[in-house]
């Protein structure tokens, strides 16, 4: 009985462990860029976790973020959830620091600009709830902005630079990016999660044992006969 009781409690820090190590991989994880991305500026938020990440996985922006991509794009998708204030702001193209932004604000309210001033685009798109997918589309002298189902374009005349994502007065929860009709990396799934929890708590229990056996050697072997 009194065997059964202590694997059942070296079963539960193991799987305290588990997820203590899962936790602190997705920190790291999320505050960091995806692959093909460059973090510009901005502060890196390790510890900005309201509570532990596993089954929600995300990418964590602070305010300030500025995400670069390390090559040109015809087409980029971002899904995200925004702080009541903050604004989140994707360009398809910025050279120098300069190009066509399209932001979205407190409201949900989605703007075009450069950042002299409003750009002029034909269309409208009205104020979203909930997480915002935002996709930008190269034209031929256009951007097309898409916006779930709404849709504008905004004319440009000059395209040259990579896709670029800003942050500002709030934090941003990144679900989802991509150019080109490809992703660039997805947020941890719980699939994963699950995974990655068992195969850790099948290791500790493994050396658990081992070591349990080990000490019950060492005591036989240093008895007296």
């Amino acid at each position: 009985m009194k065997h059964r009781a202590a694997r059942a409690l070296i079963g539960f820090l193991g799987l305290l462990c588990g997820v203590l190590c899962i936790d602190f991989f997705e920190r790291n994880r999320a505050a960091g860029s995806p692959s093909d991305w460059t973090h510009v500026a901005g502060p890196v938020e390790i510890e900005a976790f309201d509570k532990p990440n596993i089954g929600t996985s995300v990418w964590r922006l602070a305010s300030g973020t500025v995400w670069s991509s390390q090559r040109p794009a015809d087409q980029v998708y971002v899904r995200a959830s925004l702080d009541e204030t903050a604004v989140m702001s994707v360009s398809l193209a910025v050279q120098s620091g300069v190009g066509l932004w399209v932001s979205v604000g407190p409201g949900g309210v989605v703007q075009a600009h450069t950042d002299v001033g409003a750009a002029q685009c034909m269309g409208k798109i009205d104020p979203l709830s909930g997480p915002v997918p935002v996709e930008l589309q190269r034209g031929t002298d256009a951007v097309t902005v898409r916006v779930g189902e709404q849709r504008m374009v905004c004319p440009v005349e000059d395209m040259n630079g990579n896709p670029q994502i800003r942050v500002r007065d709030g934090r941003v929860r990144l679900q989802s990016i991509g150019r080109d009709r490809m992703t660039d990396g997805v947020p941890v799934s719980p699939l994963w999660w699950m995974s990655a929890l068992m195969s850790i708590g099948l290791v500790w229990m493994l050396l658990a044992d081992a070591l349990v056996a080990l000490i019950s050697r060492l005591r036989r072997v240093g008895s007296p006969e």
